[in-house]
């Protein structure tokens, strides 16, 4: 046996169910919210002594004796700052590898032996540039840190492709050096 509702009852169903709705909405329109306060105090004369006291450190490293040794993997990349990526990438036929995904997202190590990409060795770049063009490919690299950042420039002469720059900038994230 099956129930049917009458046209009229139906209707009637219907603009409760609106009028509970409207009423439900009215309701939390007319709710009165705070607004959020978003103020922060004002920095203490300490803190931003402290503070320049950090930057100025940072500025005056020229070397990497220079950075505090719990600070060598640290070393966040700036893909902003990247030069000659996309270009390197597209020509050694690279994009869209780990090589790519190394050398955007990896941060930097650096010891006594040179500088890697976390976790991978230091010849991880050398390993992709073999599949890249192999013995065609002559490679030179160098780095330096400047006023707090890291640059690391590579340079590839390649039998087909000619010359190929990039130029890597990493820094030292701001919660690791308070």
């Amino acid at each position: 046996m099956s129930h049917q509702q009458s046209p009229s009852s139906f209707k009637d169903l219907l603009v409760l169910f609106i009028a509970i709705v409207l009423a439900v909405a009215i309701g939390l329109l007319a709710h009165k919210t705070k607004p959020i306060e978003t103020t922060t105090a004002p920095a203490t004369a300490s803190q931003i002594a402290f503070e320049d006291e950090i930057a100025a450190k940072i500025s005056r490293w020229n070397c990497v004796q220079d950075v505090p040794k719990h600070l060598w993997d640290k070393w966040t990349p700036d893909p902003t700052r990247f030069e000659g990526v996309n270009e390197f990438l597209f020509k050694t036929g690279t994009n869209g590898t780990e090589l790519e995904e190394i050398l955007y997202f990896h941060r930097l190590k650096m010891d006594r032996r040179g500088v890697s990409w976390i976790p991978y060795n230091s010849h991880a770049f050398n390993q992709f540039m073999v599949g890249a063009g192999g013995k065609r490919v002559k490679f030179q690299g160098s780095s330096r840190i400047e006023k707090g950042e890291f640059h690391y420039h590579f340079q590839f002469e390649h039998a087909k492709k000619g010359m190929l720059g990039l130029k890597l900038v990493y820094f030292i994230p701001h919660e690791y050096l308070i």
